[in-house]
């Protein structure tokens, strides 16, 4: 765990496996609010598309400021 993550916001590309989905597992852990972004679920975006990261942002911040 690590202190000072509560209620951050971390976007995680890649969560879907390996590393990636590691690291999104210990961010959620240690208190961060995780939005794991992948081509592949849980969050499908495809991070080369400008509109599409944009849309994210947009949601993010509406709901955590």
């Amino acid at each position: 765990m690590l202190p000072g993550l509560e209620k951050k916001v971390a976007i995680v590309t890649g969560a879907s496996s390996g590393i990636g989905k590691s690291c999104a597992e210990f961010l959620e852990i240690s208190g961060a609010v995780v939005y794991p972004i992948d081509i592949a679920k849980p969050i499908s975006i495809d991070i080369t598309d400008r509109k599409e990261l944009d849309s994210i942002a947009e949601k993010i911040s509406s709901d955590y400021g």
